[in-house]
């Protein structure tokens, strides 16, 4: 599995599979899924057997992309609302 860094997410994360890297709960790190709905502050992952909400501020997470390439990302890469995010990756 390649793993690429980057600075500024710009794609769409609803259906992409994330894991927590780091977070400020340490209970949600490890948790991983895919990911149903984002809010501006929030990321709504499906896990299997419920939906958890968590905080994109303070978290380091693994985008898992189709080609099996990995991306990491903090949390505060993506604060605001999706639509916005993709004008700023540019």
């Amino acid at each position: 599995m390649n793993k690429h860094r980057a600075q500024i997410y710009g794609g769409e994360l609803i259906g992409k599979h994330i894991a927590i890297l780091r977070a400020n709960d340490h209970s949600q790190i490890g948790i991983s899924g895919t990911v149903v709905d984002e809010s501006k502050n929030m990321l709504r992952i499906d896990i299997g057997t419920k939906i958890v909400f968590i905080p994109k501020a303070y978290t380091q997470l693994s985008i898992s992309g189709e080609k099996k390439d990995e991306v990491v990302i903090t949390g505060e890469s993506i604060l605001g609302r999706p639509e916005d995010r993709i004008g700023r990756a540019k």
